[in-house]
């Protein structure tokens, strides 16, 4: 996930004008934390997969050797 601030903006924005959010600055905030929590997550995830990989790949080329 990225993190989409314009879109995050309008999001929030559009929320407000139809009366689903009250406080605006508020709700940003709320959002934007939001979306931050879960930016660790993914990176954590992808690194796991990317030393997965490289642990893959040299147990093939052990074996291949061996």
């Amino acid at each position: 996930m990225t993190l989409n601030i314009p879109f995050l903006f309008a999001h929030v924005l559009v929320r407000h004008l139809f009366g689903m959010e009250e406080k605006f600055e508020a709700s940003i905030v709320r959002h934007l934390r939001a979306s931050l929590s879960t930016l660790p997550i993914h990176t954590k995830a992808k690194c796991y997969i990317q030393s997965e990989r490289l642990s893959l790949k040299s147990r093939c080329k052990r074996a291949q050797y061996s």
